[in-house]
């Protein structure tokens, strides 16, 4: 028996689904893995000038251990890098001024992109070129009557 495109469809659409969540999923659990590495080496090169050599798995442990949320944030994390760590007012002043830069930067960039998608695309060859040369710079005009020229028959 055949399977009705109905079923078909549905089953499509519980797949995209499925994918998606997974998807979402991994994106953020990738970001966790990357936050919990990065930043306490980042404290650590700003508090002491030198790159702490941290494991992820140990990043990772040292976050879900109570003492990283206590008064001394470094003990969380094996000796060596913990030696390197400021103090809770250091340590927590970096994340956040690390978070709030990374968080500018992907705006910035989600920002440009969205600027980029909403322009109108020129086609060269094709398309409209009155509504090309219907510019408000008077530049991008010049730059839309060029592209939109006709080539001169030959002969």
């Amino acid at each position: 028996m055949a399977t009705s495109s109905y079923a078909r469809d549905r089953a499509a659409q519980q797949e995209l689904a499925i994918a998606i969540v997974l998807g979402t999923g991994l994106v953020l659990a990738s970001a966790v893995i990357a936050i919990a590495w990065s930043l306490p080496m980042i404290a650590a090169w700003v508090h002491s000038g030198r790159v702490a050599h941290l494991g992820v798995l140990d990043a990772l442990k040292a976050l879900v251990n109570g003492r990283l949320y206590g008064g001394e944030p470094a003990s969380a994390y094996p000796a060596a890098t913990g030696r390197l760590l400021p103090g809770a007012w250091g340590f927590w002043s970096v994340i956040a001024l690390s978070l709030i830069g990374v968080t500018a930067g992907l705006g910035a960039i989600g920002r440009r992109a969205e600027i980029a998608m909403s322009r109108r695309r020129r086609i060269v060859g094709g398309g409209s070129c009155a509504a090309a040369a219907r510019t408000s710079s008077a530049a991008t005009a010049r730059s839309a009557r060029w592209s939109c020229r006709r080539p001169r028959p030959s002969g």
